[in-house]
């Protein structure tokens, strides 16, 4: 009788076993993976639409689980109406609860020449302040970046100009070169850096002009510009 008992013992203990081992919760605990598609940094011009290129995402096993990935795309992340650095974020979790590690996408809403072509008035302030309008152009040469002018401050037929850098464009430089102008007509060599509004509705440039007469620094302020870009 008592081999029969533990025979059953034996067996009741092998069952819960097997029952227990069948029961037993997936173990998995590697977290998925996201790839970024397209790149990074993303660059998109001011007052563009930004289509993220997102992600795709892979868990443990291989699977394609791309439609579970969540973003922090708003309508403001990133703002088109403002040239500056964005990040995005995407994440994504498993079936099984595993949360993979986030990944980040750079967006610059970057300001190029296009943004700023068109008729400005301008306020040059040197000893004595003085207002005008001018037509900034584009070239061929780098037409992306430089700007041209017909007149720069209180100097007529100074045709000189300007590059944009910076990740969203918003520095822009007076690089050193020398133009024959003025009601004179002498040679002088200008310089200059100064930022631009981030809305791309003006921009403010510190400059140095040199001529045999002398030195003299001002500042060029340009607001209102009456032509949208092209």
């Amino acid at each position: 009788m008592k081999k029969i008992l533990l025979s059953v013992a034996a067996l009741s203990m092998l069952f819960g076993a097997t029952v227990f081992t069948s029961c037993k919760k997936d173990t998995n605990t590697t977290a998925p993976t996201i790839t970024l598609n397209g790149a990074n940094p993303y660059t998109v011009i001011l007052g563009a639409t930004y289509t993220d290129p997102g992600a795709k995402a892979t868990d443990n096993a291989g699977n394609d689980i791309t439609s579970s990935i969540t973003t922090t795309v708003t309508a403001t992340n990133p703002n088109m109406a403002i040239a500056a650095s964005y990040t995005i974020t995407y994440n994504v979790t498993d079936a099984n609860g595993n949360v993979a590690t986030p990944v980040t996408r750079t967006v610059y809403v970057t300001i190029v020449a296009n943004t700023l072509l068109g008729h400005w008035g301008i306020v040059d302030v040197t000893d004595t302040t003085v207002d005008y309008n001018d037509v900034l152009t584009d070239g061929t040469v780098n037409p992306t970046t430089t700007l041209y002018t017909a007149q720069f401050g209180d100097y007529p037929s100074a045709a000189v100009y300007f590059v944009l850098s910076g990740n969203s464009g918003t520095v822009i430089t007076v690089p050193q070169q020398q133009v024959t102008c003025g009601t004179d007509l002498i040679a002088r060599t200008f310089t200059g850096s100064g930022t631009v509004n981030t809305d791309g509705s003006g921009f403010k440039i510190n400059y140095t002009v040199v001529d045999s007469a002398g030195t003299v620094t001002g500042t060029d302020t340009y607001s209102g510009k009456t032509r949208v870009r092209k």
